[in-house]
Order: C-alpha cells, then sequence, then structure tokens
C-alpha cells in the first residue's frame, strides 16, 4: 500500500494546486470534483477503483453469509396471480455486481473538519485514507485522543434514546418484542452506542452504509489529511435491480 499510496498522494496534491474546491459539508480543505474514479486514467487510481469495487462485495458476500436464513417461497395455488416471496439470492452462483456512482479526493489542513452528513442515493459508502497527516504514533499523542487526528466519527442514528431513560416497569415487557428469529433482547429499544471514531490511518479503507451520519473531527496534525470518498451501488449479477440486494441486510443488523 505505501508504493500506491506516494503516486495517489503526488497525484492528488498536483490535483489540488490546479483546481478550485468543491464545497459540500467541508469547512476548509479541499474537494475534488465528484468524478475521480471514473475520470482519471491513471495506475494508481486504476488500482484503488479495483481494491475498492473488490472490498465491497468481500464485504456484501460475508454479510449475507452471516445473515439468517429467509423464508422460503410459499407455494402459489392453481388459478391464483400472486406471486411467492422472493427466494433467497445465492451470491455464489449469481454474482454481486458493485458500481462505483461518484468518487472524490479530500486535502484536510491544520484547522480543516466536516459536518455531519449522510450519502443519500447509494448503498455503500467508503474512504480510503493516503495520508493521516503524521505518523500514527505522532497522531495517537498530544492530539487530546480522537479530537486532533481528522478521525472519522460515526453516531449511533437513534441519537434521542441518549437522553432517555425507561421507567424501571417497562423493563419487563421488553421479552414480549423477543421473537426467536429476531433475537431482540430485552431493553434493546433503549439502547445507545457511543460515537465509534476511526483514525486515519494511511492504507485503511473503511466501507460503512450510506446512511449512516458521520463527520470528520478537526485534523491538528502538520501534516494533511488527504483520502479519496466514494459510493457504491450494488446489485445482483442477474437482475441489477435494488430490491436484490434486500436479502444481503435481512436481520444482519439485528441484535
Amino acid at each position: 500500500a505505501r508504493s500506491l499510496n506516494k503516486r495517489l498522494l503526488d497525484e492528488l496534491l498536483r490535483l489540488e494546486r490546479t483546481t478550485p474546491s468543491a464545497r459540500h459539508s467541508n469547512r476548509g480543505g479541499w474537494q475534488s470534483a465528484p468524478d475521480l474514479l471514473s475520470r482519471r486514467p491513471s495506475r494508481g487510481m486504476r488500482t484503488l477503483r479495483r481494491e475498492i469495487l473488490d472490498a465491497a462485495v468481500a464485504m456484501l458476500s460475508r454479510l449475507h453469509a452471516a445473515a439468517p436464513p429467509r423464508p422460503q417461497p410459499k407455494p402459489v395455488a392453481p388459478g391464483r396471480s400472486e406471486r411467492p416471496d422472493t427466494p433467497p439470492h445465492d451470491l455464489g452462483s449469481r454474482g454481486l455486481r458493485a458500481s462505483i456512482l461518484n468518487s472524490w479526493a479530500n486535502v484536510n489542513r491544520r484547522g480543516h473538519d466536516n459536518l455531519f452528513h449522510d450519502h443519500p442515493q447509494a448503498v455503500i459508502s467508503g474512504v480510503y485514507f493516503i495520508a493521516d497527516g503524521a505518523s500514527l504514533a505522532t497522531a495517537c499523542a498530544g492530539c487530546g485522543g480522537c479530537g486532533g487526528n481528522g478521525s472519522l466519527e460515526f453516531i449511533d442514528p437513534r441519537y434521542s434514546l441518549r437522553t432517555h431513560v425507561p421507567p424501571a416497569e417497562f423493563e419487563p415487557h421488553c421479552h414480549d418484542l423477543a421473537a426467536p428469529d429476531r433475537q431482540l433482547r430485552p431493553g434493546y429499544m433503549f439502547e445507545y452506542s457511543r460515537p465509534l471514531h476511526v483514525r486515519p490511518h494511511a492504507g485503511t479503507l473503511v466501507l460503512f452504509p450510506s446512511w449512516l451520519m458521520h463527520r470528520v473531527r478537526q485534523h491538528a496534525l502538520p501534516g494533511a489529511r488527504v483520502s479519496v470518498s466514494f459510493n457504491l451501488w450494488v446489485a445482483q449479477e442477474a437482475d441489477g435491480g435494488i430490491g436484490a440486494l434486500r436479502g444481503l441486510f435481512d436481520g444482519v443488523f439485528m441484535v
């Protein structure tokens, strides 16, 4: 990854010097146009594009393998027009196709950050870190924990739950919500997860659901924080429709 990062870093810093920045969630810093991986024909960009698509398909295949079995289709009585439920999708025989919807470079320097946002009209989003501004050892020291190293911060979408405490008498009723196929534990409705911070270590690729709210914390390190962000669409090879993707997520995020 080191040689790839060097090629990408040189190319993106040249691009930063010669093109104006887009303005979206970024406060300060520089963002390229959203066609980075589709319009840049360099060897480094081609390699990164291939690695991103391979990683996305591998991740979704693992999610599919971890999901509980879906119900089998119900037979339709003769003479009736209703269609049975969609059967499970066999990733081994049909395969997945991932497509990059858009992609862009980010360069943040000292004092720059990105506001909370999500990535609508996509399935999977992600970021590849090319440069973190300092070595990992330096980034973890003297910057106030995760507050100064430009960390990627994800928040629980049930944000309002942080202020709610359920009455004690409600807790037993949570048992009624449990079901063998859902694995819902008592008290789940009132649990809130703390924000998750991902340090921008060079060579790290992060994939996440596009609906998940996130931001980039303020960068306070001496060097530039350089990354490539992207949005993906994923579908079964056979039909290319979003409906074919739903089975991949059934039950995976239930706890």
